[in-house]
């Protein structure tokens, strides 16, 4: 190592401060910068820089704003937009854009993919049994209203009554049998079927209970059911194929689908 770059390691490494994770990342590219300077052996003819005085430097670009001095090294701050306040009641209408998603390639169908970005759109249609409040610890019911395990294998899940799919079918024990396992099959193999390859069954004690079977014990499971693949489908109109799910949507959430213009600016 040149002794450029011994002077600029011992430099950076007494640097004790607070970095935020945008900060840290343009500290890392300034620094490779300055190590690539000194491994091709800059001096006097090397471009001038921000370290010690003189130096010039660059304008900020693309939204970055003032630059930082952090040991000489200019490191770009970056602020966030400040946080929206809700208006009103519940929209009449919901509309959402996004950049390239898994919903230009698996269409919107709610049990194949795993983009988060997909689920934040697809959860305002389709519901699943349990799902997680904000804090991502508490599990509340959702279209199951409450469960209970009964063995190490076996947990039975009591359903809420009286709902319907957007498209008049029943929501009861044959929708979650046939909902939980599609995604598992490998007709309509979902992209995380792996994570729920445990669950070996759905039983259907009545009209409005199910014991989920798992293949060995998981303690996991009832996190498991409000994940991706998780969401119910009615099971008449689902039967129909992956290219009608791909294309419609059907479920038992506060919004109706309308339209999709996939890959439309």
């Amino acid at each position: 190592m040149s002794d450029e770059g011994r002077e600029y390691r011992d430099r950076v490494s007494s640097i004790n401060l607070h970095l935020t994770r945008r900060s840290f990342i343009g500290a890392a590219a300034a620094a490779a910068a300055a190590a690539l300077l000194a491994a091709c052996g800059g001096g006097a003819n090397a471009p001038a820089t921000a370290s010690g005085g003189g130096g010039a430097t660059a304008a900020p670009t693309g939204g970055q704003q003032p630059t930082a001095a952090v040991r000489g090294i200019e490191i770009p701050e970056y602020d966030n937009p400040p946080a929206g306040k809700p208006v009103g009641n519940k929209p009449d209408q919901l509309v959402i854009c996004y950049g390239i998603d898994q919903l230009t390639t698996h269409g919107i169908d709610p049990q194949l993919h795993v983009a988060t970005t997909d689920e934040a759109k697809l959860r305002h249609i389709y519901e699943p049994l349990v799902a997680f409040q904000r804090d991502l610890m508490t599990i509340s019911p959702a279209l199951a209203t409450e469960w209970k395990r009964l063995d190490p294998l076996t947990m039975q899940f009591k359903l809420r009554q009286g709902v319907k799919f957007q498209n008049g079918e029943p929501f009861n024990a044959d929708a979650v049998r046939y909902s939980v396992l599609r995604p598992l099959s490998d007709a309509t193999p979902g992209d995380a079927r792996s994570t729920y390859s445990i669950i070996k069954d759905v039983e259907i004690v009545d009209e409005y209970t199910v014991n989920i079977k798992t293949s060995s014990p998981d303690p996991a499971l009832l996190a498991r059911m409000s994940g991706f693949h998780m969401t119910m489908v009615p099971p008449k109109w689902a039967a129909k194929g992956p290219q009608t799910v791909a294309s419609e949507a059907y479920g038992t959430g506060p919004y109706k689908f309308v339209s999709w213009k996939p890959k439309e600016d």
